[in-house]
């Protein structure tokens, strides 16, 4: 089997090239990959924007764009996700440890989102004092 047969689009298991077995399935590895990848065009644009502009908006733009894919992460039933056996005993930890982490993220952005939106309307409110 060689790397072609094996796709972009999949995590892999373990790092033996002779035979790469996937993390997930096609459809998931796909899945999670375009947003892995949407993810890292939304952080290199706000990048970029706050290069070119000092719009505090940019980073709100950033994190709803950020917390709307970490919603299309959550959304993925973990059920047939992955293309190897796991153990049933594995699957409500595994489920618990994606959803507390991907929740904690979220909520460190959400923070973010407040922060900035209160830091927006202070600057309105000190601007027509």
């Amino acid at each position: 089997m060689s790397h072609r047969d094996f796709g972009s689009g999949r995590f892999i298991v373990n790092l033996n090239w002779t035979d790469p077995k996937p993390l997930f399935t096609p459809e998931a590895g796909r899945y999670l990959s375009l947003i892995v990848i949407a993810q890292l065009a939304v952080s290199t644009m706000s990048i970029l924007a706050k290069l070119i502009t000092g719009s505090p908006w940019v980073n709100i733009a950033s994190n709803v764009l950020s917390l709307g894919l970490i919603g299309l992460i959550l959304r993925q039933p973990l059920d047939g996700l992955f293309a190897i056996d796991i153990p049933e005993r594995l699957m409500p930890m595994i489920r618990t440890n994606v959803k507390v982490t991907l929740l904690v993220i979220a909520l460190i952005i959400t923070y973010e989102l407040v922060r900035d939106l209160v830091r927006i309307d202070r600057r309105k409110l000190a601007k027509s004092a």
